[in-house]
Formats: structure tokens, C-alpha cells, sequence
């Protein structure tokens, strides 16, 4: 609908990664950005260094080197969005370049905390399936090879499929290769499920209280080399209250 109602006169941001919404009809100027040469501003050769993202975005015939402080794929469609606005607002290319490179993100979405030999990435403000799926693959991204651990807590309010849709991002957590689930709240259950524990196993993955749940962290990880622990939960969950009392 919003892209309905804009007139010729005004224009449009088209992610060409969503098929939904690169068909969109709209009378206005397209603007197309994406990871490929369909789109007006593009992105590719990215890859992770030095815990940031790095890439080439090419705009007008122009290929620069570009850079962003923050470890996924996802994370590189966003900020490739924000330069196609800043340059149709008339910002000059290398000035958005330089704030792209330094930008910080605000608390509890994606920001980096190291306490002794752990890594955590604090991704608690929410949590829905879709945002799961992007954080765990950015952590996988960012951190294969090292002991990536996901500390989870239930998604609410996804009515009667809240079980499956738990169990899928389980089954997720082990695809993507991570030595440890841990999960917080009712429905979270389903996430032990789905990463494939049982009886006690999947009991002792399983908490309902932050200060016990950090004390087994604490526990198994404190003086761990190279873990990495991603924490992330709807916003009811409160992750962060886990993860202030780790290291």
C-alpha cells in the first residue's frame, strides 16, 4: 500500500533480496539495492574481518571499500539501504562511508561484551523466528570454529505453532554447528528439543531463574578459551539479566 499511493514524483527503496517486495508495483522513481548487479547500489566480496563486516559497494559506475561494525550478512543489507538514502538526501559518498565504519549500535541489539576469556554478543532487546535465524547465522558467520554456545529465551505471543517454530530454531542452533543450547522460559523447551537433548540432558540446558542459569555458565565456561555465547530472547524474557552476572 505505501508503495501504491507514491506518485511519480517521489521515489522508492527497492531491497532486491525480498522477492515480495521487488515485485511491488509503484508509480515512483525506484531506487534498487541489494547483492547483485540488478540493483542500482550493490554489495559483494563480503566477508568477516576483525569482528566486522567487510565488502565492496558499487553505486554509478564507482566501486569502494567498505566497512560495518557489526557481524552478519543482514547487517550489510542494512547499511547498504542507508547509503542509497543518504546519497539520494545528497550526502557525499565518502562521508557515509566513514559513519557507516563507525557506527555503534544501541544497547542489547548486537553489541559485543567480552568478560575474561568469553565473548558474548548481547542481542537481548527481542526476539521473534526471522531475527532468530539472522543472529544465529551471523554468529556463525562471525564465529565458526570457535565454541559458539546459544543462550536462548522463549519467543512470545506465537500462538499455537510456538512449539514447532521453537524446535526449528533448535534444529538451527545445531546445523549451524554451535556445542551448546541453552534456553530460558516455558516454551523454550522446544528448543532443547529441536538441538536433539533429552531426559536429563535436555534438563540441565533448561532454566527458569537468570542467577541459576549464569551460576551454570559460569560454571562450564568461566576460564573457557574461545567461547563465544550469543544471548538473545523476546523482550519479556529480560536475556540480559543472564548475561550482566556472566564472567
Amino acid at each position: 500500500e505505501l508503495f501504491a499511493a507514491l506518485s511519480a514524483s517521489e521515489t522508492a527503496f527497492i531491497n532486491m533480496e525480498d522477492e515480495r517486495i521487488a515485485a511491488l508495483p509503484t508509480k515512483a522513481k525506484k531506487v534498487a539495492y541489494g547483492f547483485s548487479e540488478k540493483a542500482d547500489i550493490w554489495a559483494d566480496a563480503i566477508e568477516v574481518k576483525a569482528g566486522k563486516m567487510v565488502f565492496v559497494l558499487h553505486h554509478a559506475g564507482k566501486s569502494q571499500a567498505a566497512s560495518f561494525p557489526m557481524i552478519g550478512r543482514h547487517h550489510v543489507l542494512n547499511a547498504v539501504s542507508v547509503y542509497a538514502m543518504a546519497i539520494h538526501l545528497g550526502l557525499a559518498p565518502d562521508l557515509i562511508l566513514q559513519r557507516m565504519a563507525s557506527f555503534q549500535m544501541k544497547m542489547h541489539r548486537g553489541e559485543i561484551v567480552r568478560r575474561g576469556t568469553i565473548t558474548m554478543i548481547d542481542d537481548t532487546y527481542n526476539a521473534n523466528p526471522d531475527s532468530m535465524n539472522k543472529s544465529l547465522h551471523a554468529l556463525a558467520e562471525g564465529y565458526s570454529g570457535k565454541g559458539m554456545v546459544a543462550v536462548l529465551g522463549e519467543m512470545l505471543e506465537l500462538g499455537e505453532n510456538s512449539q514447532a517454530l521453537h524446535a526449528e530454531v533448535g534444529a538451527l542452533v545445531k546445523e549451524l554447528g554451535c556445542e551448546a543450547l541453552y534456553a530460558y522460559g516455558p516454551q523454550a523447551k522446544a528448543y532443547l528439543e529441536g538441538f536433539g537433548y533429552e531426559g536429563e540432558e535436555a534438563g540441565s540446558h533448561f532454566f527458569n531463574d537468570h542467577t541459576i542459569m549464569a551460576e551454570a555458565l559460569n560454571k562450564k565456561y568461566r576460564g573457557k578459551e574461545n567461547t563465544v555465547m550469543l544471548f538473545k530472547g523476546s523482550r519479556g524474557m529480560a536475556m540480559e539479566k543472564v548475561l550482566e552476572l556472566i564472567g
